[in-house]
């Protein structure tokens, strides 16, 4: 006669010493909190319920959770789990769950298959069989949203239509990301306020296709190699240049060297070096400065007067340079009856224009600029 129900409140606690029943023989078994089997052997191959209204313990008589499976000695404990595609012949055989001998946690799943993690009835993580932890995909690639802790020791992150990295520096300004080379720091990217900044902890290159272009330093930026860059292009050129310094051009001499710039209005003083020109009418006066050279243009009309320096116009924008009687020279359209070859030059140091008659046979007539219009261009030299 077949067994269907076992009350185990009903039999004493030595009764049952091994009990071993076939698929067919039980449908129900009920445990009671005080039902001792820790030294008994039972074989249930198929049950379609178990039903207690406590704990069950395995290797304890006082189990603290629902299911609790305990080792007395400090032995590696698990569950293993195993179904007809992993085989359960071996240890190696299915999933474990459990504890080392030293109360490490572990999750095992002892074959060669892929570890998944779901919530919400839905897969959100996988350990693949390799190693690669994948989070919000399935398997390996770079083509594939979602993040990769790969085996390979590196991380994948794809993402459509945004940015697949976002890191974030709260409160102070510093390094965000730092950069090491052998476990030595050999440059950051962080900020400082709202700008992003790149910090190189020894001289920065910049390659392209693995061949360096550019380096730069605390002083300088400049290209891999002497004469080979260009600052530009032909289609695509920079617009203001600002510089503090000068530029060297077709040489690194100083006598390469473009320091200045500069342009700009000039008031022609004359006869007493206090009256200016403008007030006889006509008035225009502008000069370019490059380098040491000076060009100055007037278009002027002077008073008429009377006294010494009758020949002197004062107000240049740079003292002349050249030591000696004067220097420059240029084109000079002079208003007068007489017939004379007009001329000036630059007195050294200081800002005068010197006008003399180059026509006379003394080849330096005093030529008076007293009521007078002058057009004239002049370039000379300046220290």
């Amino acid at each position: 006669m077949a067994i269907t129900k076992i009350q185990a409140g009903a039999l004493p606690a030595d009764v049952i010493t091994t009990a071993a029943i076939d698929d067919a023989s039980i449908t129900h078994a009920k445990l009671h909190t005080d039902m001792d089997l820790s030294s008994k052997t039972v074989t249930l191959p198929t049950l379609s319920t178990l039903n207690t209204t406590g704990s069950v313990g395995i290797g304890t008589s006082s189990p603290k959770r629902h299911l609790h499976l305990n080792n007395p000695a400090a032995l590696t404990t698990k569950i293993q789990i195993t179904n007809l595609t992993t085989g359960a012949s071996t240890d190696g055989d299915g999933f474990q769950l459990g504890i080392s001998n030293d109360g490490t946690a572990n999750i095992e799943q002892r074959e060669n298959l892929d570890m998944a993690f779901a919530t919400n009835n839905t897969e959100r993580m996988r350990i693949s069989s390799l190693g690669t932890v994948l989070v919000g995909k399935t398997s390996e690639g770079t083509g594939t949203d979602g993040i990769e802790l790969n085996r390979n020791d590196v991380i994948v992150a794809t993402r459509n239509n945004d940015a697949p990295l976002i890191l974030n520096r709260r409160t102070s300004d510093g390094d965000i990301t730092v950069f090491r080379k052998d476990n030595t720091a050999v440059g950051s990217i962080g900020n400082d306020g709202v700008n992003l900044t790149i910090n190189s902890a020894s001289t920065g290159i910049l390659q392209t296709v693995g061949t360096s272009r550019y380096y730069w330093d605390d002083a300088q930026f400049y290209p891999a190699n002497t004469n080979s860059k260009n600052l530009g292009h032909p289609s695509y050129q920079f617009k203001d240049a600002y510089l503090s310094g000068g530029v060297y051009l077709g040489g690194t001499v100083a006598a390469n060297k473009l320091d200045d710039y500069e342009e700009g209005t000039w008031t022609p003083l004359f006869g007493d070096n206090s009256t200016t020109a403008s007030n006889g009418g006509q008035f225009s006066a502008t000069y370019v400065k490059i380098g040491k050279l000076v060009t100055v243009s007037a278009d002027i009309t002077t008073l008429t007067y009377s006294g010494v320096d009758l020949n002197y116009m004062y107000g240049l924008p740079f003292a002349g340079g050249v030591s000696g009687v004067g220097n420059g020279g240029g084109g000079i359209g002079y208003t007068t009856t007489a017939n004379v070859v007009p001329g000036l030059h630059v007195t050294s140091n200081t800002t005068a224009i010197y006008f003399v008659n180059l026509g006379t046979s003394i080849g330096g007539e005093i030529l008076s600029i007293s009521g007078k219009r002058f057009i004239f261009s002049l370039t000379y030299e300046t220290s």
